[in-house]
């Protein structure tokens, strides 16, 4: 999978001919409660790696689709997903819409990595690469890893939510923008955490991706 391809999300739908109650599938999620903190599992959606192609994330939401957020990030980004690195690449978007019209919207996306794959040296030369002014925080019961990726991450939530931060990265100031743009106009909620973003890895060291900072 070529990184830098030419990107545009396929969307394709699927008619279910069992029934499920879509409003009541995140119910469902209580079965994998054991799972939830597993890789892939999460509180709004669970996935894994795709079996024919293991550069491949295949993400299925537990909400339908008017209450997705994610659906509604991937349509924002969508016009920039070929152009900006600090989005994930979305290539494909099944719908899945059961006998009672209920749709459930189905992710085929790269893989991505966590920041616990690399080292702290890069975490802190990626954090200044795009905050020259960010300082390594102080441990507090952390490792510096995980502070590193937090406090870098909360740069990025405090731009979000119009604070004075220094960056000249052209890409991330737009991809900011892109996420105003959707919470100004539409019902989300920003949720620009150290979980809703990853690392994409490239030849020229490690690429910050943000996942899904709204909901």
């Amino acid at each position: 999978m070529k990184i830098f391809e030419l990107v545009y999300p396929k969307f394709s739908d699927i008619k279910k001919s069992t029934p499920f109650d879509a409003p009541n599938l995140s119910d469902k999620k209580h079965k994998f409660r054991k799972k939830i903190d597993s890789p892939g599992f999460g509180s709004y959606a669970y996935g894994a790696i795709d079996k024919k192609d293991p550069h491949m994330f295949n993400k299925k939401n537990w909400m339908p689709v008017h209450r997705d957020s994610y659906y509604e990030y991937v349509r924002w980004i969508q016009p920039y997903i070929e152009s900006n690195p600090f989005l994930p690449r979305v290539y494909e978007i099944k719908m899945t819409t059961d006998p009672k019209g209920a749709r459930i919207p189905r992710y085929k996306i790269e893989k991505l990595h966590t920041y616990t794959d690399f080292s702290e040296e890069s975490l802190l030369g990626m954090a200044i690469g795009l905050f020259p002014n960010f300082v390594p925080p102080i441990l507090t019961g952390e490792t510096e890893k995980e502070s590193i990726w937090k406090a870098m991450i909360r740069q990025i939530d405090k731009m979000i939510d119009g604070k004075s931060v220094q960056t000249d990265n052209e890409h991330l100031i737009q991809a900011v923008e892109i996420i105003k743009s959707i919470l100004s106009n539409t019902t989300a909620l920003n949720d620009m955490h150290s979980g809703n973003a990853m690392i994409r890895g490239t030849p020229h060291g490690p690429q910050l991706v943000l996942t899904d900072p709204v909901s």
